[in-house]
């Protein structure tokens, strides 16, 4: 409550891995009923730009954190949960054209 959606997106990215970004860019809103098993909930997609991989940590509730290719991720769609491969294909297409997808 009281947090920007861009604001709570840099604060959780911080927290879960310890990178801090000074800008992130609205990719979009997921709130397909049935998109998490766990129950309704609805995710507000941010991108975050950098020219290295900064140094990542799993910290607070993240049991893990690594970089990985994004060709790699997206040519196997079981590597991620849910409806994730839609919003990190959604992301890329975010960076490359600069206009938010949903």
């Amino acid at each position: 409550p009281g947090e920007r959606v861009e604001d709570a997106a840099r604060r959780e990215l911080a927290e879960e891995t310890g990178v801090a970004v000074d800008r992130v860019e609205p990719v979009g809103v997921y709130s397909e009923p049935g998109r998490d098993p766990r129950g309704r909930y609805v995710s507000f997609a941010c991108l975050a730009r950098a020219t290295t991989a900064p140094d990542a940590t799993a910290a607070d509730d993240a049991e893990a954190v690594w970089w990985a290719p994004v060709a790699d991720v997206l040519a196997d769609p079981t590597r991620l949960a849910f409806d994730h491969h839609q919003i990190l294909a959604d992301a890329l297409s975010v960076a490359e054209t600069g206009r938010t997808v949903r």
